[in-house]
């Protein structure tokens, strides 16, 4: 069996998380739009104000292989997508970050104050901010402005 990991952030900016059991998650039908069919298997799914992020499993994989090599050919489109309530894609993670010849291994929520504090990035208070790590390299991405915020090196904190 596997996981998908799902998180979402509450009003009062509380993260909750948890994962579901599955074969294998392609498809999100969304209620009142179209559905999110993805080429590769969903593996994280982060809802936040306005946005959904999804994180598959590396395209390397598309071909029933069991590894792949940490360094890409090409990682202009990457493993994580936005999308909007309704189903309509937004951008890819690569339009942001650039070709970083890796893929995604995590994403998570952070707050305008976890950013501060933890890499002192001042945004504005409806920033709606997500980490991302990928070869041990951290990516803080603003998703409503479509902007990298900050690429650090090292240990993720």
């Amino acid at each position: 069996m596997e996981f998908i990991r799902i998180e979402t952030v509450t009003k009062d900016g509380k993260k909750f998380s948890s994962e579901i059991e599955t074969e294998g998650l392609y498809k999100l039908n969304c209620t009142f739009g179209k559905s999110i069919e993805m080429l590769d298997k969903i593996t994280a799914i982060c809802i936040s104000d306005g946005i959904l992020l999804i994180r598959t499993e590396d395209r390397d994989f598309r071909d029933g292989r069991q590894t792949a090599p940490i360094i890409k050919d090409n990682r202009q489109e990457n493993n994580i997508n936005a999308f909007d309530y309704q189903g309509n894609h937004l951008w890819n993670i690569g339009e942001i970050v650039g070709d970083i010849k890796m893929q995604f291994d995590s994403i998570t929520h952070l707050s305008v104050e976890e950013a501060k504090k933890q890499y002192e990035i001042n945004c504005k208070t409806t920033s709606n901010l997500f980490k991302c790590i990928s070869g041990g390299f951290v990516f803080v991405i603003d998703a409503n402005d479509k902007k990298l915020l900050l690429k650090v090196t090292g240990g993720a904190k």
